[in-house]
């Protein structure tokens, strides 16, 4: 028997220092049967079978975390907006705060809207036009109508006005009280759409549309209505706002466009001398 495993030479190996390291490296490589015979010389290996060592993994329940959703519906934040005693109804005004995600680059967000449910404003407007431009204005809703009749209370400062407007026939009238009207910023401008043909449409735009703008936190800011308004027609003036704002998306610079659903973080809610209601996000339509 001896003299058989002497003449093989497969199972000859040496058992020099350096092969012996190469062996005890081999982490997963175990000599599981082995027995070892000297004869004078180098140790002779008669088996060798490698095992591979399994070990258990126990594997971690995942705790279940029950979260609470305290944010409400559009309905219900409408509803307890105007349930509040204090709430003065067609006066207070209800507010949208929608947090956006800044990027660099992107213009500031900013504009005016007539929001499908109109929301008045106390805007006193005077308007200088003459003939069917003056009965025009007169039944738009303008609260002081004329032309040289109305210089001589300008400059008494006995006419209270907060808008200025004006036909362009009518103009080279208004240059004449220009060193008052321009300090205040109320000068005509045909730049700003306040000399105009159409003195119809600029009284209800004046009247009737809605300033929206971003400050430097990113949070864009906008009246969507009175208390006293049904939710319904809060929901309709605030998709109109989400789908304009949501609309600046494409004018992110960069090839990666970022997703509407991704642009708005956070929507609140709230009223004059009321706290803010944080809203659903999963109610709106990206």
């Amino acid at each position: 028997m001896l003299r058989s495993l002497l003449t093989t030479p497969m199972l000859r190996l040496s058992a020099t220092p350096a092969r012996s390291s190469i062996l005890a490296s081999t982490g997963r490589s175990l000599l599981a049967s082995s027995s070892a015979i000297s004869v004078n010389g180098p140790v002779l290996m008669t088996a060798a079978v490698r095992t591979t060592a399994t070990t258990g993994c126990r594997r971690k329940k995942k705790k279940v975390v029950e979260v609470v959703d305290d944010r409400l519906s559009i309905k219900d934040a409408v509803t307890i907006l105007n349930a509040r005693t204090e709430a003065v109804p067609n006066r207070d005004a209800i507010n949208a705060n929608i947090k956006v995600r800044s990027e660099k680059g992107m213009p500031p967000i900013r504009g005016t809207l007539i929001l499908p449910e109109k929301v008045s404003k106390q805007v006193r407007i005077l308007c200088f036009a003459e003939g069917p431009a003056a009965k025009a204005a007169t039944a738009a809703g303008a609260d002081i109508v004329g032309t040289t009749e109305l210089l001589d209370g300008i400059q008494r400062g006995t006419l209270q006005y907060d808008m200025v407007i004006s036909t362009p026939e009518a103009f080279p009238i208004a240059t004449r009280v220009a060193k008052i009207l321009g300090p205040k910023g109320l000068m005509p401008n045909a730049k700003k759409g306040t000399v105009t043909t159409d003195i119809a449409t600029t009284i209800d735009t004046l009247k009737n549309s809605i300033r929206y703008t971003s400050g430097r936190a990113g949070n864009v800011n906008v009246t969507i209505g009175r208390v006293g308004f049904t939710p319904e027609q809060i929901e309709r003036n605030l998709t109109f706002v989400m789908n304009e704002v949501l609309g600046y998306t494409a004018l992110i610079p960069g090839k990666k466009k970022v997703k509407r659903n991704k642009f708005v973080h956070k929507v609140w809610m709230s009223a004059t001398h009321a706290p803010s209601l944080p809203l659903r996000l999963t109610q709106f339509t990206w």
